[in-house]
């Protein structure tokens, strides 16, 4: 009958694990997981398992944006979503610059296709940019801080969009974009540069992906 079959009756097993059923219908015990992990679903007909709960973001290196003409984020993991891009008192010496993100993939980056905007909320003036996510600087010897997040759209034809704004350090001026990619395959690296070529001389960008 139902309801006979107590606890006592089981077979011992091992601490920790717990019970489910097989393909057949049959139990099957669980291995135990890693103290601090969870148990997850795997969906209708397979056994759920246990894994590590996500540790967020991960930051990457912090480089110096005091020389050169491109910044340079390479080895981004495969199945990466979203990418922020942090600003901190970023300049260059040409007055006609906005900082410039350029997207890639094993083939290399991509320089051109990009539908991107940027403007200035100061002056009320917007600009396209067919070269990379944008956002525009101020003025000659300007620097700003900020951040630029691109997430992706869709899987299938590795679209990515993105917005952001930065704010002038020591001024009054905040400017703010938004566009969007495809790549032929999945991203794996990112550039920084100057829009009209400026070499870049203060402050420091890095970036964090998840």
């Amino acid at each position: 009958g139902d309801d006979i079959v107590t606890l006592a009756k089981l077979a011992g097993g091992t601490n920790g694990n717990i019970i489910s059923f097989d393909a057949s219908g049959d139990p099957v015990a669980i291995a135990t997981g890693t103290a601090g992990h969870f148990l997850k679903s795997q969906g209708a007909g397979s056994q759920p398992v246990f894994a590590a709960v996500s540790s967020g973001p991960t930051l990457a290196t912090r480089q110096a944006t005091t020389s050169g003409t491109s910044i340079n984020f390479t080895s981004i993991p495969a199945g990466t979503k979203r990418i922020t891009v942090m600003y901190r008192n970023v300049g260059t010496n040409n007055s006609s610059d906005a900082l410039v993100i350029q997207i890639g993939d094993s083939g290399g980056l991509e320089t051109s296709g990009y539908v991107c905007g940027s403007g200035k909320v100061a002056s009320d003036t917007s600009t396209r940019f067919t070269n990379g996510f944008a956002l525009t600087l101020n003025n000659s010897g300007s620097q700003a801080e900020g951040q630029y997040v691109l997430n992706l759209q869709n899987a299938s034809d590795y679209s990515w969009v993105g917005h952001g704004a930065m704010h002038e350090t020591g001024g009054n001026t905040t400017t703010w974009g938004a566009g969007g990619k495809s790549l032929s395959a999945e991203l794996d690296r990112l550039s920084i540069i100057g829009s009209a070529g400026g070499t870049f001389d203060n402050g420091t960008v890095n970036i964090s992906y998840e």
